[in-house]
């Protein structure tokens, strides 16, 4: 790996880690008080080297499943993650979806991302840092793909499994269930 790889994947790193200290302070601030363990997971990898975020991000499945049963406890048991981005309302509609150049699919979401879908239009989908910029949540890495699931950990991960197939996130989705 080059020096110039090393430091784009510390600087990618760096942005999640940024974007994951936001989302905690939302759930916090939404729950009126802290959430321990995901703050101590956060301060690990503060503690450490960025890029390791990479290599080892079972922890950022573990950090979300933290916040989404925050989430889970104040907003009661028929709260469930939308699929596009789990800080959307409740996923209460269900709608065919059709990733670019997959098949479509019935998906979980908000009513807000059923009305965008139904009208012909994107849903309003999770932006995620990539090397080449900010991408849709399906065409994120293995930490979206850690991220995802430990939202998903409380309410049942088999649909993410079916909605992201044929995606870059199904890929790293598909590889971390071999694993």
């Amino acid at each position: 790996m080059s020096r110039n790889d090393l430091a784009l994947g510390r600087a990618l790193a760096l942005r999640i880690m940024d974007g994951l200290d936001r989302e905690l302070t939302l759930v916090e601030e939404l729950v009126g008080g802290p959430l321990e363990a995901a703050r101590r997971l956060r301060d690990g990898w503060r503690a450490g080297e960025p890029g390791n975020l990479h290599w080892d991000n079972k922890s950022v499945e573990v950090f979300t499943a933290e916040i989404s049963m925050a989430r889970s406890e104040y907003y009661g048991a028929s709260f469930r993650p939308c699929l596009f981005d789990p800080h959307h309302e409740n996923a209460d509609a269900r709608v065919l979806w059709r990733p670019q150049g997959g098949a479509p699919r019935l998906v979980a979401c908000c009513a807000a991302d059923e009305a965008l879908l139904r009208g012909g239009k994107p849903p309003a989908v999770r932006l995620v840092p990539t090397l080449k910029g900010m991408a849709p949540l399906w065409e994120g890495s293995s930490v979206d793909a850690r991220w995802l699931l430990g939202h998903h950990a409380a309410t049942g991960t088999g649909p993410v499994w079916d909605a992201f197939r044929d995606t870059p996130l199904g890929h790293e989705l598909n590889r971390i269930r071999a694993a």
